[in-house]
């Protein structure tokens, strides 16, 4: 690894207002469950019911995206049962890749060949959509 790929553009920005907000209504969320559980915060977090949390928290700040409740939450039996239903279920995770446009001659000079245009956004965008069919 070459000491420009540490430098400071490549620490992870500060939270956003909203990422912030979903950390406090979560520390809220957990703060007030867990006790009721004979639990600290940070061992409710690591249950199907603290997941729930997170999700509820997520939903609260950016809108109804996860099928999770605040019964859920509050309730560790039924998240576990939840959880118990769907351990079976397939997941396929997948994720990609692409460069910035703006790799500098240091860091093009480091790819082999022609893979600096393969991993800039046109190239990545052709190769991610390429067996869609239109």
């Amino acid at each position: 690894m070459k000491s420009h790929q540490y430098s400071h553009t490549n620490l992870p920005s500060q939270p956003s207002v909203r990422q912030r907000e979903v950390r406090a209504r979560l520390d809220a969320l957990a703060d007030e469950i867990a006790p009721r559980h004979g639990m600290t915060r940070r061992r409710f977090l690591r249950t199907s019911a603290g997941m729930a949390a997170v999700f509820v928290a997520m939903n609260e700040v950016y809108g109804w995206t996860f099928n999770a409740s605040r019964t859920e939450a509050k309730t560790p039996e039924m998240a576990e049962a939840r959880a118990a239903v769907l351990k079976d279920q397939f997941i396929i995770d997948t994720y990609t890749y692409f460069m910035r446009d703006d790799l500098s001659p240091p860091q093009r000079a480091q790819l082999p060949g022609d893979d600096a245009k393969e991993v800039q956004f046109p190239g990545y965008r052709q190769r991610s959509f390429s067996t869609v069919k239109q």
